[in-house]
């Protein structure tokens, strides 16, 4: 990859340098025009508990051999540590580890009084069946009103509600490239629109007041953004799982073939995510091997 010393960016392929300055050169060239070879330092050693690391925006100039890009160690802020922590509590737990948990908290005899406690005939049968029938324990669940909300094997205050961090939810969609996008960005977002047929080119996931996106640049990752460049849909989202679920797949590279192969006999690549999967992902919408940003503003449409 390259970095651009007039603009200050980095990501620059070896194919679009050539086209932006009408060269030919071999790859591994370590410098072309105001282009620079550049190479990532290792990872520093930090507590991913408490902080989290980002390439840094400068770069450290090196005579011959690619200049060097540092990672910055950035201290998590409470609501991330809280995130994170969260995170680490499973989604879904089998019957048999529920109740193994429950007992061992002293609250396996609270189940069936909460259930029965529930006024409404319909939710008390639901809750009933749900409780006696599934295989699985769901946090999202209608015997989750129980005890049993926050089940997990070994798992010391499991009888704890899931009380939502309380955050607004928006699924974001963006009609351009972003405002400091090279030549080969916009390209790449206009293809997006045609390939998909849509006036939008890319979307992420908005939590009070940050930005949850995958993207070339820095794969799945948090941001701030700027409300105005963005199309923003509430959709009633929980923003306790879309976290949980963030800090499972961040890091995650973007999916190229993903959007590039709708429609084809091709298949994007099961470890990597591109945007619109990423927020059907977090939404809760039901896997489809296409997703597009019409799809993600009909479930967003459709939820209470």
């Amino acid at each position: 990859m390259y970095y651009n010393t007039q603009t200050h960016t980095f990501g620059h392929t070896h194919t679009e340098v050539a086209q932006t300055t009408n060269s030919s050169f071999a790859v591994g060239t370590l410098e072309v025009g105001p282009y620079r070879l550049y190479e990532h330092a290792p990872e520093p050693e930090h507590d991913a508990a408490t902080h989290r690391i980002e390439l840094a925006s400068t770069v450290t100039q090196r005579t011959g051999q690619p200049w060097l890009r540092a990672w910055d160690v950035i201290a998590l802020t409470p609501v991330e540590i809280e995130a994170a922590q969260k995170a680490r509590v499973p989604q879904t737990v089998t019957r048999r580890q529920a109740r193994q948990a429950l007992l061992l908290a002293g609250l396996l005899d609270n189940v069936q009084p909460a259930i029965d406690s529930i006024a409404d005939p319909v939710q008390r049968s639901m809750a009933q069946i749900e409780w006696d029938d599934r295989p699985a324990v769901r946090a999202q669940a209608p015997a989750a009103d129980c005890a049993c909300r926050r089940a997990g094997p070994g798992r010391r205050g499991v009888g704890q509600p899931v009380h939502p961090g309380g955050a607004v939810v928006k699924l974001a969609l963006r009609r351009t490239a972003a405002v400091n996008a090279t030549w080969a960005q916009r390209q790449f977002a206009a293809l997006t629109r045609w390939r998909l047929c849509s006036v939008y080119c890319h979307a992420g996931i908005v939590i009070g007041d940050r930005l949850y996106q995958v993207n070339a640049a820095h794969g799945l990752h948090e941001s701030d953004y700027t409300p105005e460049r963005w199309d923003l849909f509430e959709f009633g989202g929980d923003d306790d799982y879309a976290l949980r679920l963030f800090y499972e797949l961040r890091g995650t590279p973007y999916d190229y073939l993903g959007v590039l192969g709708f429609g084809l006999p091709v298949r994007g690549d099961d470890d990597r995510l591109y945007c619109f999967e990423w927020c059907a992902l977090a939404m809760g919408v039901e896997h489809q091997r296409w997703m597009t940003p019409e799809k993600l503003l009909l479930a967003a449409w459709g939820r209470p």
